[in-house]
């Protein structure tokens, strides 16, 4: 393991220097990025531990932020304004499956081919179009696009990933229950003669969030106060240091994206697929560019479209969802769309301050005011080679176009009968997700490849077991 400051060669210590007040601005000196580089096996196999050390009367506090990225796609069963998903479920009796299972339905609204007899009906859920009064003589539902019939109440909440057992869905459902009899030749809807009951789905939005931050910021005890996302230390005025922040071997993992929280499509250099912004030496790259990925994160989520009922959720096809997620690290809704919202609406707690993950692990030196006189973000690269720490250029973003790379080296040996016959055995950021080259940025503003998977998709996210 090599730590060294970024764009640096590795003999270049990663500390902040002359630390005395806080400054109106944090420039180049008083905020660093440094890189931590491993072998992509060693890291996967033994994680690492890492800790921030002041000097004496430097830092009153520092606060300890690791890294966190979403690992399943979060959202709310909601309408668009935030209000609770409609839903009808249909009930009925023996006497009208027995004499009507089979025939035609009567008008239930715009979409109602949908469902050509009664028993398609009778048992299933339905969302009810929110753009029309709500009639249950002739009901409506949706009237966008065809509406899906679901078989269990348990599929109502978008969000909650049952079978992951990870419930990230903080939305709510009013399920009205609509009983179908047969007084006479015609199937009769009766008014809401079941009831209706408002439902919550009881999640976190932050439950889908996975990476070292996750046991802190999913937990029912996080307040802002014991740090943003993270942990605060208080330094004593001889000096001190943080808790290591332990990254823990697991072998159960899929990949290195727990471990490893570089991506050079994300690194601030645009043209990612040009050579020359890579590896040409002796013209270095500029290394790793912390704020262009912070910046990623902080541009959060749109709301798409503009009526009361949303997208699908991709999962059960129903309407209703707000989606809170466009991949792994650009969450929440934009805060200067919250400001917007009167104080009581339930969307403000899903904003991009609550929900932004953290792109790097971040330390942080306070003042007894809580105001931050350094910074240094760490980003851990992991190699698919071995390297010489005393003779291994560290400057480059990546060398993926040279012909001797080893940080992302990715051909085969040439014995096809090896049991790891891959340079690239463990995968990392840019092995599982392609962004959209751009001439002009990286990832900080270029949209996510269509070819692949389309934008807000949950493919995007790494799934459970990363």
């Amino acid at each position: 393991y090599t730590l060294h400051k970024a764009n640096e060669l590795g003999t270049v210590e990663c500390s902040v220097e002359d630390v005395i007040d806080v400054p109106d601005t944090l420039d180049s000196t008083r905020d660093i990025t440094c890189f931590m580089e491993a072998e992509e096996y060693a890291l996967f196999f033994n994680g690492f531990k890492i800790k921030a050390v002041s000097d004496p009367e430097t830092c009153d506090f520092i606060t300890t932020t690791p890294n966190s990225y979403y690992r399943l796609q979060p959202g709310v069963t909601a309408r668009l304004s935030g209000e609770p998903r409609e839903v009808v479920k249909f009930v009925c009796t023996d006497i009208a499956l027995q004499n009507f299972g089979s025939s035609v339905v009567p008008s239930f609204g715009t979409n109602s081919s949908a469902f050509t007899t009664l028993d398609e009906l009778c048992g299933k859920y339905v969302n009810i179009d929110g753009t029309t009064a709500v009639s249950f003589g002739t009901l409506n539902l949706s009237a966008s696009a065809v509406p899906v019939a679901l078989d269990s109440e348990s599929e109502l909440c978008s969000f909650d990933y049952t079978d992951d057992d990870i419930n990230c869905d903080e939305g709510k459902y009013r399920l009205h229950t609509v009983n179908v009899d047969a007084p006479g030749t015609v199937p009769a809807l009766s008014a809401i003669s079941g009831g209706s009951s408002l439902k919550e789905c009881g999640g976190n939005v932050r439950a889908c969030m996975g990476g070292p931050a996750s046991p802190i910021v999913t937990g029912a005890g996080f307040s802002f106060l014991e740090g943003v996302d993270g942990l605060i230390t208080e330094i004593p005025i001889a000096g001190g240091s943080t808790n290591a922040l332990s990254v823990s071997r697991d072998l159960t993992r899929d990949s290195n994206l727990h471990m490893s929280n570089f991506m050079r499509q994300c690194s601030g250099m645009p043209n990612f697929t040009s050579v020359t912004n890579f590896n040409t030496s002796p013209t270095f790259s500029p290394g790793y560019d912390a704020d262009a990925m912070d910046e990623y994160v902080r541009l959060g989520t749109t709301l798409p479209g503009g009526g009361t009922t949303q997208e699908k959720d991709a999962t059960h096809g129903q309407f209703d969802v707000i989606i809170l997620a466009d991949d792994p690290w650009r969450a929440g809704i934009p805060d200067t769309t919250v400001s917007g919202y009167v104080f009581d609406d339930p969307r403000r707690e899903w904003s991009n301050s609550r929900m932004r993950a953290q792109p790097s692990h971040s330390f942080e030196c306070l003042d007894r005011a809580l105001d931050v006189k350094a910074r240094i973000r760490l980003v851990v690269r992991e190699w698919n080679r071995n390297f010489s720490p005393t003779t291994q250029e560290f400057r480059n973003i990546s060398d993926v176009f040279s012909a001797s790379a080893k940080m992302d080296a990715g051909s085969a040996q040439t014995n096809p009968y090896l049991v790891f016959d891959n340079f690239n055995d463990v995968a990392d950021w840019d092995d599982y997700l392609v962004f959209t080259n751009s001439a002009t940025s990286s990832c900080s503003l270029s949209t996510m490849d269509p070819a692949i998977f389309p934008i807000r998709s949950p493919a995007w996210f790494p799934g459970k077991d990363h």
